[in-house]
């Protein structure tokens, strides 16, 4: 008995406080298989505790360190809420009404700084639908390669990027009760306290081109590469919203109002090129994108406990649309700055099917249950 006592203790003070912390144990885990596989699915009751959430999130990015600080503050999501005080980091989703589409994107692809990671969970699942699809950035980019429209739209924008479009309107102008629809905020609350002038000086001091027209609307456009090199691999992904935010993107909500205003006017569009020279993205070239996304995507069904990482450079994601109360939570990796690469992307380097395995399977050496 004294030895079998004396071999534990040998044992435990051997173990360290590493091995027995699980946070620490659910990060190694994370990114390992963020490494090797785009994606990592933790399952265990733990993790239905923002704590938890927070503390694994925190670990997590210690692996992947970074001087910036990311911020949404001239993005298109407001009212970022944290879960609970405790839980620094870990954000209440909001975002578009439950019945339509959350299209593919990559996270913050239109910001001068996009997360490194993205974790999600669902705190209380819908009652139906609610999903979260992924979508693997290689296997869409053999879909548009497949035909030749698709090319020269993949090809366009790698060579000249997307420019981006907004419209915030004012609180008393004719578009608020449309944009409130559709829970997209005005510029008064979008810049609370700021004048106009010093609106449009921020906004310029970032590289946009912005105006207020006759109607009092905020119209501002800005541009980004449609391409960037993968953080680790120095491989060239495409990363971009050309979709998402297109402003063909607006049939989802159903909004006659919208729709009737052409596609630039809308909430958020997209053009091919840049400031100075661009074009609209046809209704053929956003049919292609939108069917490599219908084809492509990956379903993950929710359920209390589990937490999926997503390497943001390796897959986008979205939300289908759904029923009931769906209560559910994000955390971003340390964001990665804009790098430009001269490496060049031609059609055969594309490889022949995604490299990258489905992450709805659950197969063991991708969940870590403890």
């Amino acid at each position: 008995m004294v030895w079998i006592i004396i071999l534990c203790l040998a044992f435990a003070q051997s173990l360290s406080i590493y091995e027995l912390n699980a946070p620490k144990v659910f990060a190694h885990f994370v990114q390992e298989k963020l490494a090797h596989h785009g994606y990592a699915v933790l399952s265990d009751p733990s993790l239905r505790e923002p704590v938890m959430l927070s503390e694994t999130l925190q670990e997590t990015a210690k692996f992947f360190q970074t001087a910036h600080n990311f911020s949404y503050a001239l993005g298109n999501v407001q009212g970022r809420t944290l879960v609970a005080p405790n839980a620094p980091g870990v954000f209440k989703i909001g975002g578009a009404p439950k019945k339509v589409l959350v299209s593919g994107h990559s996270e913050a692809s239109y910001l001068n700084l996009s997360p490194r990671f993205l974790m999600f969970t669902c705190l209380q699942e819908a009652e139906s639908g609610g999903q979260t699809p992924l979508y693997n950035i290689k296997a869409l980019t053999e879909y548009f390669l497949e035909s030749e429209e698709g090319s020269k739209m993949f090809y366009d924008v790698y060579d000249n990027g997307v420019t981006y479009i907004r419209n915030d309107p004012s609180e008393d102008g004719p578009l608020a009760d449309a944009w409130g629809r559709i829970n997209y905020p005005t510029w008064q609350s979008r810049f609370p306290g700021q004048s106009r002038e010093e609106i449009l000086e921020s906004l310029q001091e970032k590289g946009m081109r912005a105006h207020f027209d006759a109607n009092d609307t905020l119209h501002s456009e800005w541009h980004f590469a449609g391409v960037r090199s993968h953080p680790d691999t120095g491989e060239v992904v495409w990363f971009n919203q050309l979709y998402a935010m297109s402003g063909y993107y607006w049939r989802q909500h159903g909004d006659a109002e919208i729709l009737s205003l052409p596609l630039d006017q809308r909430p958020l569009s997209t053009r091919i090129g840049t400031l100075e020279n661009n074009r609209p993205l046809s209704e053929r070239e956003y049919n292609i994108l939108d069917s490599a996304h219908a084809e492509k995507a990956e379903m993950f069904d929710w359920a209390k406990g589990i937490v999926m990482f997503v390497d943001n450079f390796a897959y986008q994601h979205g939300r289908m649309p759904y029923e009931g109360n769906r209560r559910c939570v994000v955390g971003w990796g340390p964001p990665v700055p804009v790098r430009y690469s001269s490496t060049e992307v031609k059609t055969q380097s594309v490889p022949k099917s995604a490299s990258l395995s489905s992450c709805f399977s659950r197969s063991p050496q991708h969940l870590l249950s403890i």
